[in-house]
Order: C-alpha cells, then structure tokens, then sequence
C-alpha cells in the first residue's frame, strides 16, 4: 500500500464531494446522455471518502476501485456497510457498457444518498478533535 500525508485525507474528501456533486448535476438530466455514468461519479466519491477515512487513521490505502477491499480495511464499517460494494461494478465493467443494468431514477436517488451519507461519516471521523467521543 502507498503512504499519504494525514493531511491528504481532507483533500480526498474534498473530491470525494466533488464527485458527488458532479454525480447530482448530471441526475438532474438523468434522461440524457450515459446514465451509468451518474453512478461512476457516485462510486468514485464513495471510494474516495473511503480512502480518505483510511488516510487518516492509517496513513495508507490500497490503490484500488474495489469498495469491498477498502471497507475490510476500515476499522468500522460506514452506512450501508457492505451494500456499498454495489458501487464497485460501476468502476469496472459498467464503465463499457450502456443499458446492460437496469437503472432508474429512484436507483439514482439511492445512489447519491448513500455516497452522501459516506461522505458524511467520513467527515466526521477525520474532523473529530482528539480526545472526543464520536456520537454513532
């Protein structure tokens, strides 16, 4: 695994968040263009706040795309926990197909609820002041 700078944590949220809010421009014109792609930036957000909160607590990540190894390496799982593996395929295979999984808008809704709720929990696990108790 690669070393980061415990400081790069808030930077990778931050884009972690930008993702997200690419994600929501583009549902707000779901019926254009690849609606796969929506879900790529919702994918790419949640692996990045992932990242970010692995950062932070360890210094170090896997360099992957796969959302399934980054929550076996957190020390506490994020909402939605291992449902958030859905996520992965649109960084894989889905990135080269159009139409082959059924989408819908309120999949889409679901989609960048569940990237902001990671975003979240990650917000607040790397912005906690040392010595606080997190409320769960």
């Amino acid at each position: 695994m690669t070393k980061f700078e415990k400081s790069y944590a808030k930077e990778l949220l931050e884009i972690a968040e930008q993702d997200l809010d690419s994600a929501r421009v583009l549902a707000s014109h779901w019926k254009r263009g690849r609606i796969e792609n929506i879900f790529f930036l919702a994918q790419q957000s949640v692996e990045k706040a992932l990242k970010a909160y692995l950062c932070h607590h360890h210094g170090e990540f896997p360099l992957v795309h796969d959302i399934g190894v980054l929550l076996g390496k957190l020390d506490e799982l994020p909402p939605r926990g291992y449902e958030l593996v859905t996520f992965s395929q649109f960084a894989g295979i889905r990135r080269y197909e159009t139409g082959k999984a059924q989408l819908a808008k309120e999949d889409i809704d679901v989609a960048i609820l569940a990237a902001q709720e990671v975003a979240d929990w990650v917000r607040t696990r790397i912005e906690a002041k040392p010595g606080s108790r997190r409320k769960d």
